[in-house]
């Protein structure tokens, strides 16, 4: 059985793991800010786009999703399933209730979402789901762009307002439509002064990328690419693969390096150190990881590491340069060492590749 997660975490905190359990199947992600911020408008925004992909929605307060009737499957006081899988509830008898219920009535979902109330610290919201086995995902803090200043320097709400900040993988400037270009350039140079570390997304209505919201793994099930080439993506993806075993320390120096342009990133690698286990990447804003998965499975035997960033803000050379000393083409993944793993041929060199989203 899985080991579950201490419930006390450290997101500030960026380090590769040594092998001692794997990854929850139910990763959560939670969605905070203060009121008006445009949280259920997000909300809405990742239901109505969400491919196929079975979320759970746990809400505050059911009444604040107006979601159509004709998409509603099922439906009762507390909980109400859609046409396309999702399955949205309130938290009203406690998160904790909440999440058991979902499981016991419709089983695991893919990944859920939780949607903080105006006045919640999103990293108390963190520790409960932690306490339940699930593992954290991301925190994406909503900002008005028009109001943020005026709330931080406000002494009933100014203390929360920045917990909320500062305990966030991504802010999600919001409303920028409407402020003016000065007034937008001054918020966001007030915030990355405040935060320098955090990853930041100007929206209009909440319309940010699925992938960089629920990560990878969304982008994946999309695969391959449909986009149409006139159209201008608003995304772009890095992927960068070898047969060859990574460096520990050069790839934790590499992960440290990234620029604040790349939001997302996730892949399945091996270390040189311990070429018989895969280790799981996951980048959620400024936090990432590398933890170890299940020894002696299933694999295919190469390194995969994929990374989102706003579409031109990928410095392809650069990415290509920091990753050839992570993977040296000197060490080789042993596949008649371990023939467990299903060989696959080696490319001539390393494959990077900037793919539309």
């Amino acid at each position: 059985m899985p080991r579950r997660p201490r419930a006390s975490i450290n997101r500030d905190t960026n380090s590769i793991a040594s092998h001692d359990g794997v990854f929850s199947p139910a990763p959560f992600t939670v969605i905070a800010g203060y009121y008006n911020t445009g949280k259920t408008t997000l909300v809405h925004h990742i239901l109505r786009h969400n491919d196929g992909r079975r979320l759970a929605v746990v809400v505050d307060d059911m009444s604040s999703l107006s979601v159509d009737g004709a998409l509603i499957a099922y439906r009762d006081v507390e909980l109400f399933v859609l046409t396309n899988g999702c399955i949205c509830c309130s938290a009203a008898v406690g998160l904790t209730a909440a999440l058991h219920d979902l499981s016991r009535r419709f089983g695991p979902p893919e990944h859920i979402l939780i949607e903080a109330s105006g006045d919640t610290e999103p990293g108390r919201i963190t520790e409960y789901a932690i306490r339940e086995g699930h593992a954290l995902d991301a925190i994406v803090t909503m900002v008005d762009v028009t109001a943020i200043r005026a709330q931080a320097a406000n002494l009933a709400i100014g203390p929360l307002v920045m917990r909320q900040l500062h305990q966030a993988d991504l802010l999600l400037l919001n409303k920028v439509e409407r402020a003016s270009r000065r007034a937008l350039e001054d918020t966001r140079a007030w915030l990355e002064g405040q935060m320098p570390r955090t990853r930041m997304l100007e929206t209009v209505h909440a319309a940010a990328p699925l992938a960089v919201l629920l990560g990878t793994g969304y982008d994946q099930r999309a695969q391959p690419y449909t986009a149409d080439p006139d159209a201008e993506s608003d995304h772009a993806t890095w992927t960068f693969e070898t047969d060859a075993l990574l460096d520990r320390k050069a790839l934790q120096s590499f992960l440290m390096a990234l620029p604040k342009e790349v939001l997302r990133g996730s892949g399945v690698i091996y270390l040189h150190d311990d070429p018989g286990v895969p280790h799981h990447f996951h980048l959620a804003g400024k936090r990432w990881s590398v933890k170890p998965g299940l020894p002696w499975g299933e694999g295919e035997g190469y390194c995969r590491i994929t990374l989102i960033g706003l579409q031109g803000s990928l410095d392809v050379v650069a990415l290509e340069a920091a990753m050839g000393r992570v993977a040296p083409s000197r060490d080789r993944f042993p596949h008649k060492r371990f023939p467990h793993f299903r060989a696959r041929r080696p490319d001539p060199a390393p494959r990077q590749s900037v793919m539309p989203a």
